[in-house]
């Protein structure tokens, strides 16, 4: 039976980077950082990063992400960087994040409502994969890129732990049981079984996304 997808208006298009010393690229990167420290905790940052590229260029305030411009890149890093400030131990919570990009997002013109499901690591107070998988797609109804941040990944192999991608699609089964999540991480787009890490997390994480 065929999936349904939810996308972003736009679609990936917006991240698309022509080339970025050479390579093709969708997204920002964190060891785009210039030191080491940014580039091993900027994936917060690089998540909001990636956030306000979206809503400038669907507010009409932007344009996409400037094609092998690797100032322009590193500058608009640097600028999520100084609101989305990582602490010693990254970003490790939903509520930084959110707390930095309500900054962010002021001091770009934007008023914008926050919109936060924390997934936690003991399975007794976690969120059922439903409300997870709903979660998700009422961001994406919305226009609005989430941010997935993952302190541990379970079962899930091609994903990081303690660390932050930018959701831009899900693709769920009719009856709605199974879901993958399209995300961008690190300059590449990969798919993330949804279901899959909801159920084998053990540390767990959160979603965030924000309107306006």
């Amino acid at each position: 039976m065929k999936q349904s997808r939810i996308a972003l208006k736009y679609g990936d298009e917006v991240f698309q980077i022509a080339q970025y010393r050479g390579e093709p690229v969708i997204g920002y990167n964190q060891e785009w950082y210039p030191t080491k420290w940014q580039q091993t905790s900027g994936c917060g940052p690089t998540a909001a990063c990636n956030i306000m590229a979206y809503m400038l260029y669907a507010s009409g305030a932007g344009h996409r992400i400037e094609a092998g411009n690797q100032s322009a890149c590193v500058s608009a890093m640097e600028e999520a960087w100084n609101h989305v400030t990582p602490g010693e131990e990254g970003m490790p919570s939903t509520d930084m994040f959110r707390d930095g990009f309500l900054r962010y997002a002021n001091g770009r013109g934007f008023r914008v409502c926050d919109h936060v499901l924390n997934v936690f690591g003991s399975p007794a107070g976690r969120p059922s994969f439903e409300t997870v998988r709903s979660f998700v797609e009422q961001g994406l109804r919305s226009d609005a890129p989430v941010a997935f941040l993952n302190l541990c990944n379970g079962d899930v192999c091609n994903l990081d732990r303690w660390h932050w991608v930018t959701i831009v699609s899900l693709a769920c089964e009719p009856d709605g049981g199974q879901a993958v999540v399209t995300v961008l991480d690190e300059g590449h787009v990969k798919t993330i079984d949804l279901r899959l890490w909801t159920d084998t997390t053990v540390r767990g994480g959160g979603f965030v996304y924000f309107t306006y």
